[in-house]
């Protein structure tokens, strides 16, 4: 069940389902991870474009260090991740 984020925050670090919207333009669900003590919602896939490679602007050249990971504002609703499909599966 979907969590308003203006209502409930989650209690535990770890991905989170979230509905993030770009203002008047699209809503989509993304995994985010959550860190409780800054309450905050980052998108760990591009902190770790920013920590693996060299990210420079097209404007000055200049390396960038964050290209948008905190989407904590963009955040409207959350959920956990569901468990995964296992009937089937099989280990040796």
């Amino acid at each position: 069940m979907w969590e308003l984020f203006s209502n409930s925050k989650p209690k535990n670090d770890k991905w989170y389902l979230c509905t993030v919207e770009i203002e008047g333009q699209q809503r989509y669900v993304m995994g985010l991870y959550w860190y409780s003590n800054e309450q905050k919602f980052i998108d760990n896939i591009r902190k770790n474009v920013c920590e693996t490679y060299i990210v420079t602007s097209n404007i000055t050249g200049e390396r960038l260090r964050d290209i948008g990971q905190d989407r904590t504002n963009s955040v409207i609703a959350w959920t956990e991740y569901p468990e995964p499909y296992m009937t089937g599966f099989k280990t040796t």
